[in-house]
């Protein structure tokens, strides 16, 4: 995804405690990542910081954007078919990540602040 963040012109970075793993999917994780990080560059955003963590039960990615945000009425609706304020967006990437997250038994939520960023939060549990 470096390649796709950098056409976007922003720069990405990993930041990971340590060697994380779960079960999982992971062609299902893989799309899912790479619907999260390619929202984040096609938001105008400069950096991308992906931070992943453990904690008890779970493995917490975090990926953060300084992109122009998302309001309070548009965050609701994230992950609803269809829905997109893109120009090219079918509105599926995120509805497909939302599923891809409930099949794993995890949860995504949404922090953002207009002209400042989003960080989008997701949670996994280790073992299903």
């Amino acid at each position: 995804m470096d390649t796709d963040a950098q056409l976007n012109g922003a720069t990405l970075c990993l930041q990971a405690e340590e060697e994380l793993s779960l079960e999982c999917d992971p062609n299902q994780l893989k799309q899912l990542f790479i619907n999260v990080v390619k929202n984040a560059a096609e938001s105008g955003a400069s950096a991308i910081v992906v931070r992943a963590f453990p904690s008890r039960t779970q493995i917490c990615v975090a990926v953060e954007d300084n992109g122009c945000g998302i309001s309070g009425d548009r965050i609701e609706r994230l992950g609803e078919p269809f829905y997109s304020q893109k120009e090219r967006g079918t509105g599926l990437g995120l509805t497909i990540s939302h599923k891809i997250v409930d099949a794993h038994h995890g949860s995504i939520q949404y922090k953002s602040e207009l002209g400042t960023g989003t960080t989008v939060f997701i949670t996994l549990p280790k073992v299903q």
